[in-house]
């Protein structure tokens, strides 16, 4: 799935993480799966987008419950349509000490 969303040299970055290359994306996509196993991405809000930028929120929770945390990333198209770079932003973050 991922070298189907991403070119070979896409990048991530946002406050708490970056990565690059498929390899380190998926790495970092299996740490934060571990890190809040049992929530889930949802969009958030209006998505937007042009030329080759896409602008996007999201909040992650539990089925049913508040987000724990809840951001607007900005992604970056390639020629091919897959994602060349995303970098992060965290909005709120309400995590369990």
């Amino acid at each position: 799935m991922i070298t189907a969303a991403f070119t070979p040299e896409a990048s991530y970055v946002d406050p708490m993480m970056s990565n690059a290359g498929h390899d380190g994306l998926d790495a970092m996509i299996g740490a934060v799966q571990q890190q809040f196993a049992g929530l889930r991405f949802k969009l958030h809000g209006k998505q937007d987008g042009h030329n080759d930028v896409v602008r996007f929120s999201w909040a992650l929770a539990a089925d049913g419950a508040e987000p724990v945390a809840i951001g607007t990333d900005i992604a970056v198209v390639a020629a091919d349509g897959r994602i060349s770079s995303v970098t992060g932003f965290l909005d709120a973050m309400n995590l369990p000490v």
